[in-house]
């Protein structure tokens, strides 16, 4: 082989492992910092960064699906008994949020959604 085709090839090669290990040159960062670093961007409510917009949507879904309804106060008189949740009197027997109320107590309200049955207490 020709001296000089041999150099072309070394010089090549050459640059092609330089361009290389920049490439892949990063500085690496342990385990810890990433979890922090994502806990960082979910406490500043930034959007999950490795979720599509169809993921997002459905973590989101799923996040509310078994939200219980904040309680906000219990009324109970001789003939009525009534719940307060995001402002709204409900009876009992009534549905919110899908979670059908199926007794009001004095601290506390039993709900169910399918065939979980919840409890949720005055704070």
């Amino acid at each position: 082989m020709n001296l000089l085709i041999v150099c072309k090839y070394i010089i090549i090669i050459s640059l092609c492992f330089f361009a290389t290990a920049n490439i892949f040159a990063f500085e690496s960062i342990s385990l810890k910092e990433a979890q922090t670093y994502l806990e960082k961007i979910k406490k500043h409510s930034y959007k999950e960064p490795f979720l599509s917009w169809q993921e997002r949507e459905w973590v989101s879904f799923l996040r509310n699906l078994n939200k219980l309804p904040k309680l906000q106060g219990i009324i109970i008189t001789d003939k009525n008994k009534k719940a307060i949740f995001d402002g709204k009197s409900i009876k009992e027997g009534e549905t919110i949020y899908g979670f059908k109320i199926i007794k009001i107590k004095k601290k506390c309200i039993l709900l169910r959604k399918g065939k979980k049955i919840y409890k949720v207490s005055l704070k």
